[in-house]
């Protein structure tokens, strides 16, 4: 794989942290899976569109997937578009181990006849989903917000189209914001009277969560309706349903990234292993977050259903920063965590640790065709 992102500087880094020892062939086994997240690693919140190195090193870390049996999951908040995107960047060629756990869990994405994807949310769960859009739309803000759905400018909607999830992702500026709810005769400053362009997007969202939240105990849906996700960075909020199912199985279990995963790679072509935490790594931004009451370090809530669970954890996560620090190792919640810029930096420094720790290493096609 040629290192297009990685600067020789963070090549030499990397490979310090393998002669270190403080990464290893257990941390990065042969045979596992890589846990892709969308919006952030891959996908600019600001263009709704792959960052454009993106395909270029997707369709070049496919080899790497080859040479050393990995598999991707690419798991997202974001829609099935998503994973269509990612997934149609790899080298088909290949035969890629691949699939898309989308709308956190809620749908998943495989090959087919090409890509398809289908709801595995449970159905009581979205009507109980419907029930608490119409309950929320009591309030005159949530109503104007949830009702804009089609938009004559340069961005989206307001009220996000997801089949398992209700979503909202507010304009990039504050002045679109106020113009779009004048159009519906709602002043935001009636709702938030301090409201402003720098805080908007957190008033806005956490006023949301609680309109959600209040509608929810009311209506008695917590059995129902899964954790409610503000994600400030993208500029939204996720209100998901909270099962999901494997039809061929009849398997249900938590709607999250984690459990959309699990199913996800049950229909993957060739699969040897489905996925889990113990036999996966994980690359995403937002991995780490602060404990503002103890001013300490913990693991990202948007994330954690793919980095730790009960007594699993992932192998390793990959931290995309999004700035030109140079790579970090750090350790939260026993996690061990390497904190690189970006999404294609993370791709190719995963290519690169592989080379280094598994010289030699023949893919089990070729094993099996030596035998």
């Amino acid at each position: 794989m040629e290192y297009k992102n990685l600067t020789l500087e963070e090549q030499s880094i990397l490979l310090g942290l393998v002669q270190s020892r403080q990464i290893t062939t257990e941390d990065l086994p042969t045979g596992i899976w890589v846990g892709l997240d969308s919006m952030g690693p891959a996908r600019s919140s600001i263009t709704d569109a792959l960052f454009r190195e993106m395909p270029e090193v997707l369709h070049g870390f496919t080899p790497t997937m080859a040479d050393f049996d990995l598999g991707l999951a690419v798991a997202t908040n974001g829609p099935a578009k998503e994973a269509y995107e990612i997934l149609n960047s790899l080298n088909r060629k290949l035969g890629p181990r691949a699939f898309g756990s989308t709308e956190a869990g809620g749908v998943r994405v495989n090959f087919v006849n090409g890509l398809e994807d289908k709801i595995i949310a449970m159905q009581k769960d979205i009507d109980d989903l419907g029930k608490l859009e119409a309950a929320a739309k009591q309030d005159k803000l949530m109503k104007a917000m949830l009702e804009d759905v089609s938009s004559s400018g340069p961005e989206a909607p307001m009220r996000t189209a997801y089949k398992t999830n209700i979503v909202i992702t507010l304009p990039l500026s504050y002045d679109t914001l106020q113009k779009r709810l004048e159009l519906r005769g709602i002043n935001l400053n009636d709702f938030m009277p301090d409201v402003n362009k720098n805080n908007y997007v957190s008033k806005v969202l956490l006023y949301a969560e609680k309109v959600f939240k209040e509608k929810v105990q009311e209506l008695a849906l917590t059995g129902s309706i899964g954790d409610i996700q503000v994600k400030a960075p993208n500029r939204r909020i996720y209100v998901p349903t909270k099962h999901i199912y494997d039809e061929r199985t009849g398997d249900v279990m938590e709607q999250t990234k984690r459990g959309g995963a699990i199913i996800g790679s049950r229909y993957v072509a060739g699969n040897p292993e489905e996925f889990s935490l113990e036999n996966s790594i994980y690359v995403a931004d937002n991995v780490t977050d602060r404990n503002q009451a103890e001013q300490g370090m913990v693991l990202g809530k948007s994330e954690r259903s793919m980095i730790k669970n009960g007594g699993s954890q992932a192998r390793m996560a990959f931290n995309v920063t999004m700035n030109e620090a140079l790579p970090r190792m750090e350790y939260v919640e026993g996690v061990k965590i390497l904190n690189l810029g970006s999404g294609a930096k993370a791709l190719e420094a995963i290519d690169l640790l592989y080379q280094k720790l598994h010289p030699g290493y023949k893919p089990l096609a070729v094993q099996r065709m030596a035998a």
